[in-house]
């Protein structure tokens, strides 16, 4: 008898992913399926639907069992300026939940309302770790400026270490300037020791710090 497996399988019938029951087992849920789908696709688990039996898509908490499964990638949603602001507004206040909700519709994380700062930015400038590693995994722009300011300047500026580790281990750029300052040169200047120690942990550039203009 032939041991029972999960199958994902792409819109073209190509096999994706084939889990053992042991692997299955320690996968548990459609959430982390497509946590680990996104690593093969490139997708993240916002735009992915996965689909048994032409069935409708499948809750991210709901429990895995071995069968075949449709994966089916989504763009981005049309979103009204009232949708865009009300994610920032999630995303400023850490309203975790109701920002995974919005992600998942899904809509581009990278849209900027009327307050004139991405989702990314808002969570990053006042601190908000489970929002900004929630808008990371939907591969918001990490680098994308509004203005003079980036995530990692407005973190680094208000001395949230956590955000601008965060932002570092996601790759984001240690040494971009604007109106003078780089997130090291504004760490520094604002006498956020941890910050500025994690940037220069980094690589940040040291001679960099002040006096560029961009």
């Amino acid at each position: 008898m032939s041991e029972q497996r999960l199958r994902v399988f792409q819109a073209s019938g190509q096999e994706l992913l084939a889990l053992s029951a042991e692997e299955l087992r320690a996968v548990g849920t459609v959430g982390n399926l497509k946590r680990r789908l996104q690593a093969l696709c490139g997708v993240p688990r916002f735009r992915q639907r996965l689909l048994r039996g032409g069935a409708a898509g499948l809750e991210e908490g709901a429990r895995l069992e071995a069968d075949d499964f449709q994966l089916v990638l989504l763009g981005f949603c049309s979103a009204s300026e009232e949708e865009v602001d009300h994610l920032a507004t999630c995303a400023k206040q850490d309203l975790v939940e109701r920002v995974e909700e919005v992600l998942a519709r899904p809509i581009d994380p990278d849209l900027i309302g009327r307050r004139g700062l991405s989702p990314l930015c808002l969570a990053s400038q006042h601190g908000h770790k489970g929002t900004v590693q929630l808008l990371l995994e939907a591969q918001a722009d990490k680098d994308k400026a509004c203005g003079w300011a980036t995530p990692l300047r407005l973190a680094a500026q208000e001395g949230h270490a956590e955000i601008v580790h965060l932002l570092l281990e996601a790759g984001a750029d240690k040494d971009g300037c604007s109106r003078g300052e780089t997130p090291l040169g504004l760490a520094a200047n604002e006498g956020h020791v941890e910050t500025t120690r994690l940037l220069l942990e980094a690589g940040a550039n040291k001679d960099k710090r002040s006096g560029c203009w961009a």
